[in-house]
Formats: C-alpha cells, sequence, structure tokens
C-alpha cells in the first residue's frame, strides 16, 4: 500500500512474470478391417470397432491430462502426514486419513492463501469413484443436502467447503499407496492375464486371508492391478483370486506378471486436486482439436478391401506449480484392476 502525495507522481511498480513450459505430443492410433471380416461377421463390426477407436481416443488424452495435471509436488495430507505411505483407514478420529470436514476445509483456506483462483466461486476437484462413499458419506454433506447456483458438471456429486466434486473414473487412486497393513512377497511364478490363482514365493506377516485386498506389481506401473482373495492353499501361498480379467468373461488377472513382481497389502490413497481458473495451461492442434479427431480412410489397398478406423490428437497440458494443490487422503475402497 503506497500513500499518494499531493503534487508528485510516484514511482512506478516492476511487473514479474514466469515461464510455465508446456511439451505438447502427437498421440493416435488406429485400426484395419478387411473386407472379410465384414462379410463373415454377425455383429456390425464396423460401428463396433469405432466405439473402441473412440474410447481410446479419450482414454489416452484424459490420461495425458491427468498425468500433467499430477505432475506437480505441491501437496497436503491430514493430521500432519507428510508421506503417502503414512495415509491410513482408522475408526478414530485422531487417526484417520480419510477426507474429514476438517481437512476438506484446511485445503480450501490453503488454496485461497496461496492464490488460486476459484472458478466461479468455488474450486473444482476430479476424484475417482472410490472416494465417493468418503465425501458423500460426511455429516456435513447430509445436513446441508446438495446446492448448486450454476449448471451441474458432467459427474459432479457434491458440493463443499468451497469445492465442487466431479466423478469420473480418471480421478486418481494410488493403488496401495497408503499404509502397508502386511509384509510384502512376490510372485513364486509368472503369472497370465486371465489367471484366476497365482503361488506366492512366502506367507505375509500377517498372513493373507480371504476377503483380503492384495495389489500386485510394481505401485504406479501401468500394469499394477488390484484383486480380492477369495480363498488361499498351500499354506497360505497359493491364492485363488477375483480381478477385472481381460475378456468379458473372466474374472482373473487384467495383466501379465513376471516372476518376481511385488504382491502388496496395503491402504489405498487418493488425490484430491483444487484446480482453479489460473491452475492450468494447455495448446492443442488446429487441426485436431481440444478432444481429438477421428480419422477414416476407405479403400486403402489397392484392390479396394481395407478399411482404417483411427483417431490423433496433438496436444500438450502444463500446470502453473504454486496454482494446483494436491490433497491426498487415504480410502477406504478398494477397485478392480488397474487406474
Amino acid at each position: 500500500m503506497v500513500l499518494l502525495p499531493e503534487k508528485d507522481d510516484i514511482e512506478a511498480t516492476a511487473l514479474t512474470d514466469a515461464e510455465i513450459t508446456v511439451t505438447p505430443y502427437e498421440y493416435g492410433r488406429r485400426v484395419t478391417l478387411t473386407r472379410l471380416v465384414r462379410f463373415q461377421s454377425h455383429v456390425k463390426t464396423r460401428q463396433a470397432a469405432a466405439k473402441l477407436v473412440g474410447q481410446n481416443m479419450t482414454d489416452t488424452i484424459e490420461r495425458a491430462i491427468r498425468r500433467g495435471v499430477l505432475s506437480g509436488t505441491n501437496v497436503f495430507m491430514p493430521n500432519n502426514n507428510v508421506l503417502r505411505t503414512e495415509l491410513v483407514v482408522s475408526d478414530t478420529a485422531s487417526d484417520n486419513d480419510r477426507a474429514t470436514f476438517e481437512f476438506l476445509s484446511q485445503l480450501v483456506s490453503m488454496a485461497q492463501s496461496m492464490g488460486i483462483e476459484p472458478i466461479g466461486e468455488d474450486f473444482v476437484a476430479v476424484i475417482h469413484p472410490a472416494v465417493e462413499p468418503d465425501i458423500l458419506g460426511l455429516t456435513e454433506i447430509k445436513n446441508i443436502g446438495y446446492n448448486f447456483p450454476e449448471p451441474l458438471y458432467k459427474g459432479e456429486v457434491a458440493r463443499l467447503c468451497g469445492i465442487r466434486f466431479v466423478k469420473s473414473r480418471y480421478g486418481k487412486l494410488y493403488l496401495g499407496g497408503g499404509k502397508v497393513t502386511g509384509t510384502a512377497t512376490t510372485l513364486a511364478a509368472a503369472e497370465s492375464a486371465g489367471d484366476t490363482s497365482i503361488n506366492l514365493t512366502s506367507i505375509t506377516t500377517p498372513a493373507i486371508v480371504a476377503g483380503d485386498w492384495i495389489t500386485i506389481g510394481t505401485l504406479e506401473a501401468a500394469d499394477a492391478e488390484q484383486v480380492q482373495v477369495t480363498s488361499i492353499a498351500g499354506g497360505a501361498t497359493d491364492v485363488t483370486i477375483r480381478g477385472a480379467g481381460n475378456g468379458a468373461n473372466n474374472f482373473g488377472l487384467k495383466y501379465d506378471h513376471p516372476l518376481g513382481a511385488v504382491v502388496n497389502e496395503a491402504t489405498n490413497a487418493a488425490a484430491i486436486c483444487l484446480l482453479g481458473a489460473n491452475s492450468v495451461k494447455g495448446v492443442y492442434g488446429a487441426d485436431s482439436g481440444k478432444f481429438g479427431v477421428s480419422v477414416i480412410k476407405e479403400n486403402i489397398d489397392s484392390l479396394n478391401r481395407l478399411l482404417s478406423l483411427g483417431w490423433k490428437w496433438y496436444g500438450g497440458l502444463g500446470i502453473v506449480p504454486k496454482y494446483v494443490l494436491r490433497g491426498e487422503v487415504a480410502c477406504k475402497q478398494n477397485i478392480f484392476g488397474g487406474n
């Protein structure tokens, strides 16, 4: 604050700026349908393939955006925790690291003090469906109900403490990223996608029992997945599991796992990223738009037999590190497959 002199001008204040790096990449994928498969198929192959291609485009772009948002290091956790591996689900209020009204209020206060600009009146947080029960189960949510002065975002499930919660499967869940509940072990043999049983090299302490949830694979790796134990044999090392599976009629493993892959039993953790109007900067190509573009080419061979269905997108996302605040909490829910 500067007091203005009566007669003289005041000195100008020098402006400062900062640089945000946004590195765009080119993404895309395609499939080819033959004339023969289109003749012999009993389903509408072209429509089915187009749907799969569209889903792959959405999945790829959403995950690219999520990687950008989660790249920040401005992290806040409940109960003065500073490591994700300290997060625990507990029935004791003083040791419960799930999302609470107090934690969410403090998260918003921190965002406001850091200068994160709300979108309208509120910040926005995209959450994984596994976190939804913790948010909707809060007493404060039940007491005030749902109030919304603006049109809802797609997937919006709650508004509390100045946060609009948007549920999406692209919300971040750190599988087995919280506090360990049993010593880790490894696979005694390579296991294939679709397998409904696995063999462990050793018995964990405490021992894994039917009903437990375990995470297979290196945490945060693309092939890490979560499964539920349905039965135990062989001295607690032969384990029958139920998972996301690798097909419409399979409920085993979703991915292949090598000999020695880590098997971990630990609490899940979840991200509650507060985003504001000044949090994210993005670029995209004029020919592919914000959300990518489908590319269909017929008769791509000399005999006019092949049909190509694909998509492409050129773009990238960067964050203003100071203006993205990531809350991390323990999550009681588990999921089949990966995130």
